[in-house]
């Protein structure tokens, strides 16, 4: 899994570089992968809050299931993606 802290710190003052930088690339696909780190980054750390969300809502439905063993599989099965 990326370690997103390992950017941490980075400014959208330096997309102009990204920019710059990815003009040196002939195919389009890298300069638009390049252009578009910033996007990627933030899409990850949106998509992993919600990752975060969902299994604290799953842990909440665990908590209260009871004696319920198969419901209890269902969501031990559900945390068990998510991780």
């Amino acid at each position: 899994m990326i370690d997103t802290d390992n950017y941490e710190g980075y400014t959208n003052d330096y997309i102009w570089t990204w920019k710059r930088y990815a003009s040196h690339f002939d195919h389009d696909a890298d300069r638009a992968l390049i252009q578009d780190a910033p996007l990627l980054l933030a899409e990850v750390k949106r998509l992993r809050k919600e990752l975060d969300a969902a299994e604290d809502v799953i842990q909440y439905a665990l908590d209260r299931v009871g004696n319920d063993d198969d419901a209890k599989k269902v969501f031990e099965d559900f945390l068990e993606v998510i991780e």
